[in-house]
Formats: structure tokens, C-alpha cells, sequence
């Protein structure tokens, strides 16, 4: 019986046959290109995933600093505003009062003025003495009012900010808001 166990034993690991080193190589390579490839395309999508979510928290914030100018803006009239002249330079800080009433035809004008500027990276709204952060990662804020529209006041607000990766992300954000008479 011993022997022919092995002489079974013999005949099947004489007809089994192993793999050879290029065999072994050649795999290798096939799965080390599949990870390769794999690994660049989850990079990818993980490197345009943080972007988009970095832009669309500056989208927000930019939107935000948009409707509060825009909303104090269009209550302010040529008259109130302070340090943006009818000119078509660029200021880095507007003043301005609000209307507060009409009496006998004539506007009257709040006493407390509203004054939008930068800090930093933070867009600010001082109303009298109360100072409020209105939009963070704000980089350039610039206002005119051009000679040839001077009930109007142009804004231009950009914003960065990185990924975690080190990516800048930049936007900017224009607008144009009319003034009341």
C-alpha cells in the first residue's frame, strides 16, 4: 500500500505544474498598473470633491456679503455716502446713511451710518457703534461710482481660500446696485 501512495503521490506532482518567475512578473505588473490607475482616479476625485466644497462655501459667503450690501445699498442715496466720490476710482471702504423718512418732500437720512470694510479676510458692517463680521476669506473689496452713473455703486468682492490639500481656490463676485434719488 506504501508504495503506491507514492507512486500516486509521484505522478501528481509530476503532472501538476507550477508557475514560472515571469509568470509571477507579469502579474505583478497587471495589478500593480490596476492599483496604479485605481488609486489616481480616487485621487482625483477626492482632490475635485474638496475644491468644489471650498467653492461653494465661497459662493455662500460671497452671497452673503452681496444681499447685506445690496439690501443697505439701495436705501442709501447719492447723497449719503461719504468717502466713495463720483469718480471711476476704486475705494476699499464705503460710508453711507440710510433713509429714515420723508418729510415735506425731502429725505431724511439716518444720523448712525452704516460702513462696510475689510479686517483681515473678514468683510465687516459697523452700524453706529455695533460691529458685525459679515463674510470671511474676503480678499479685495473695492467700490466706485462711476462719472457716468452717479446714482449707482458698482461693488467688486473676490475671495480665496485653500483645500486641505493646499489647492487656492479663488472667486469673485460683481455687482451693481442703484441708489435712491
Amino acid at each position: 500500500m506504501k508504495g503506491r501512495a507514492e507512486e500516486r503521490l509521484r505522478l501528481f506532482f509530476a503532472r501538476a505544474s507550477g508557475l514560472t518567475l515571469v509568470e509571477i512578473l507579469v502579474t505583478v505588473v497587471v495589478y500593480s498598473i490596476v492599483i496604479t490607475a485605481a488609486y489616481s482616479v480616487l485621487t482625483s476625485g477626492i482632490m475635485t470633491w474638496q475644491v468644489n466644497n471650498v467653492k461653494v462655501e465661497l459662493q455662500q459667503d460671497l452671497r452673503k456679503a452681496m444681499d447685506w450690501m445690496m439690501l443697505d445699498l439701495r436705501q442709501a442715496g447719492a447723497v449719503s455716502i461719504d468717502d466713495v466720490p463720483v469718480s471711476n476710482s476704486w475705494s476699499t471702504v464705503i460710508t453711507f446713511s440710510v433713509a429714515n423718512g420723508v418729510s415735506g418732500g425731502v429725505t431724511i437720512w439716518t444720523s448712525d451710518k452704516i460702513k462696510y470694510y475689510l479686517s483681515g479676510t473678514l468683510l465687516k458692517r459697523q452700524y453706529g457703534a455695533s460691529v458685525r463680521d459679515i463674510a470671511q476669506d474676503i480678499t479685495v473689496l473695492q467700490v466706485r461710482r462711476p462719472v457716468s452713473a452717479p446714482n449707482t455703486v458698482e461693488v467688486n468682492l473676490q475671495a480665496q481660500r485653500q483645500t486641505i490639500q493646499g489647492n487656492t481656490v479663488p472667486l469673485s463676485q460683481s455687482f451693481v446696485v442703484k441708489l435712491r434719488n
